[in-house]
């Protein structure tokens, strides 16, 4: 309100281009304010989630699967044993780090 009262003023006379470009830059600096604010508030919010340990998938009711390792455990305990060159290597690497 301000801003277009300082416009209306220069359209008649009362006051300078300089004036009008100072209220718009005030006008501008409040927009960034407010939005830093409201990204303070957001960040401050999430922070007091993580701090009580409820930034979570879960808590937050994000509708997403969430990792559950005895499921996978369950689904991998009786896959297939397909045995690649690679695995063969990283079998005998384990093998050797186990043994010392």
């Amino acid at each position: 309100m301000a801003f277009r009262g300082v416009r209306e003023e220069a359209s008649l006379g009362a006051r300078t281009t300089l004036d009008v470009l100072n209220a718009e830059q005030e006008l501008l600096d409040a927009r960034v304010s407010r939005i830093s604010a409201s990204i303070d508030e957001q960040i401050a919010s999430y922070t007091v989630l993580a701090s009580m340990g409820k930034l979570t998938a879960i808590s937050l009711n994000l509708g997403v699967k969430t990792y559950d390792p005895n499921e996978y455990y369950n689904l991998v305990e009786t896959a297939p044993i397909a045995r690649s060159k690679q695995g063969a290597a990283l079998d005998r690497v384990l093998k050797g780090l186990a043994g010392n």
